[in-house]
């Protein structure tokens, strides 16, 4: 997902990013970050809704057919799936499966007033609004959480995928040695036997590594590679990789270390994503051609008005019925980026400074805005400045130490706390500046409710926020909390630019400190403990809401008793229910295990 609004705000400043059509140059090697067309295929907008898995699984090989078919590329495809991710991106992963229940419901529930002639709705009607009744989320504001879902402009996806490791098989082809995914006896003992039947609503979470369902997906692959590659001309002479979610690592990742091994620096490489991380993650491949391929919003925003009377669906005409999300989509230029970012920096920097490492310090700073491993800085919204606001801050630190932040994926903490001290005199003033565009909006969109109003600028407002939000009572405590800051910005750079060494460490707090208190942190914090991935089962356990236990075995299901059924969204300073913080307590991975038979439930959280 990374920063919220990226993509969009990045497009309008910057039109000259975007290619409409096709590239001129067409491209060697295409990347599909999976998890996107699964989740459009299982659970689409534009068209009728699958029946059953078979149809979903023609929807992902029409899909993957279609962006093929607008890429054309020469040498390579490249599929991959999202594995088990590190811990420090567990927890937004939970928080949006407890989410996507409390969608299902209610936009399935909506669904009954709006769909015209839909059997599946009526099969899964009775199972719907008995499912209606458990508690899944509480919105302390009392937003219209799926009326603003809708009239939402974000691009970013709200379903995500985890997934695990297991073991490797590795392979040489055509362009370098890289490693490919075996296909491999599934622990199917474990497992239910089914994850989907006609008279199912299907449950999104079941996109998680290790279930039924994607090792049904993973065998259907299988079979669809080898009769594309043997049978149809667009395929013909092309390597194909497949890293099915057995592989450890999210999908975008394992793609930026393919492509990091990649010998020959002349090939061009295109990623199909809606992920906003891509761009980060592209920039940091230096002397890389790098195009992002996804959705035409604009074109999709057009049709949300209209009705398809094939599907019965609001939001497309019958001619776009089964591929609009497809039908249209851009080409998202990084050199491109990186010439307009050199163009800006160099307005900004009094000396003569290395691009390449200034660009690493962008991407670090960056993170300040958004990512998907540590909250933002409150005094920070793409929507609001947030970028350009950095961009300055970063250049003015640049100025005055004449040294960088980044070498290498790790960070000189005496120039990160040099950049923080800056930021701290703006801090006050770009959270005022912030409110008021934030109250503006909620008035121009007309968007009602009870909002929470801290003032941030404010030494009372400070302290009241660490008590309410961070639950801190001492200067020790807030200085802990800082440093856990740092340490997070330190392990996500490193993540970014040279992937995971450490798959346990994730920042343990909803909210994020202020850049007045970072500033005043006298050291650094190191971690350099290397870990190994979680496997597949813990991972669900780590993510899945007690209401989808259906997809994990029955000898985890215990555990679930002491998960919650019902969550809080913490809609302060936020405009839509997607950005709303989702307060879950912290599991122990230490007590995730199956239980033995007469074994008392040892399985708590703290």
């Amino acid at each position: 997902m990374g920063v919220p609004s990226l993509f969009r705000w990045l497009t309008k400043k910057y039109p000259q990013i975007i290619e409409k059509a096709t590239p001129k140059n067409p491209t060697d090697i295409l990347y599909i970050d999976f998890n996107a067309i699964i989740h459009i295929s299982c659970t689409p907008s534009d068209g009728p809704t699958p029946v059953n898995e078979d149809e979903m699984m023609n929807n992902i090989e029409k899909n993957i057919d279609s962006i093929v078919s607008k890429c054309l590329p020469r040498k390579m495809i490249v599929i991959s799936t999202d594995g088990v991710a590190p811990r420090a991106k567990l927890n937004q992963q939970r928080a949006r499966r407890y989410r996507s229940i409390i969608e299902a419901l209610e936009l399935s529930k909506k669904s009954f007033e709006n769909t015209k002639g839909a059997n599946f709705v009526e099969k899964t009607k009775e199972k719907i609004q008995k499912l209606a009744k458990t508690p899944t989320i509480k919105d302390e504001y009392k937003v219209d959480f799926v009326g603003l879902m809708e009239n939402s402009t974000s691009d970013e996806k709200t379903g995500v995928v985890d997934e695990t490791n297991n073991e490797k098989k590795e392979e040489d082809n055509e362009l370098e040695d890289v490693e490919i995914d075996g296909f491999e006896k599934h622990p199917s003992d474990l497992l239910e036997e089914s994850s989907l039947t006609e008279d199912e609503a299907f449950d999104k979470n079941a996109i998680t590594p290790g279930t039924r369902f994607m090792y049904d997906l993973e065998k259907r692959m299988d079979k669809f590679i080898r009769e594309r590659l043997a049978n149809n001309p667009m395929y013909k002479n092309l390597c194909f990789i497949y890293s099915n979610g057995r592989r450890a690592g999210e999908g975008e990742q394992k793609i930026m270390t393919l492509i990091r091994k990649m010998k020959n620096r002349n090939l061009k490489h295109t990623i199909y994503s809606p992920d906003a991380d891509l761009i980060f993650l592209g920039t940091s491949l230096h002397g890389r051609n790098v195009k992002i391929m996804r959705e035409d919003l604009e074109f999709v925003y057009l049709q949300r008005q209209h009705f398809c009377e094939k599907c019965g669906k609001k939001g497309h005409l019958s001619t776009y019925c089964n591929k609009l999300a497809l039908f249209s989509c851009i080409f998202f230029d990084l050199i491109v980026l990186k010439r307009i970012l050199s163009e800006e920096l160099s307005m900004l920097i009094t000396t003569s400074y290395e691009f390449n490492r200034m660009a690493d310090d962008w991407i670090l700073m960056s993170f300040l805005a958004g990512n998907d491993f540590l909250p933002t800085l409150q005094c920070f919204d793409v929507r609001f400045e947030a970028i350009e606001i950095l961009t300055k801050l970063l250049a003015e630190n640049f100025n005055r130490t004449k040294k960088y932040i980044t070498y290498k994926g790790e960070i000189d903490f005496a120039v990160l706390k040099n950049f923080f001290r800056i930021l701290a005199h703006y801090e006050d003033h770009l959270y005022i500046k912030k409110k008021k565009l934030l109250t503006d909006t909620r008035r121009r969109f007309q968007i009602k409710g009870f909002f929470e109003n801290i003032s941030l600028e404010t030494t009372y407002g400070k302290t009241r926020y660490y008590d309410t939000k961070l639950h801190l009572k001492s200067e020790r405590e807030v200085i802990t909390v800082c440093r856990e800051y740092i340490l997070g910005l330190s392990w996500v750079f490193k993540y970014y630019v040279k992937g995971a060494t450490n798959w346990e460490w994730f920042y343990p707090y909803d909210y994020a400190p202020f850049a007045c208190d970072i500033a005043n942190v006298r050291s650094m914090p190191y971690l350099n403990k290397r870990t190994e991935p979680l496997d597949c089962l813990q991972q669900q356990m780590l993510v899945m809401p007690p209401q989808s236990k259906g997809l994990v075995p029955k000898e985890m299901h215990p555990i679930f008793d002491s998960f919650p059924t019902e969550i809080k969204i913490d809609m302060f300073d936020k405009l839509l229910p997607w950005q709303g913080v989702a307060i879950l307590p912290i599991i122990d991975m230490e007590i995730i295990v199956v239980p033995d038979k007469g074994e008392k439930n040892p399985h708590k959280i703290r």
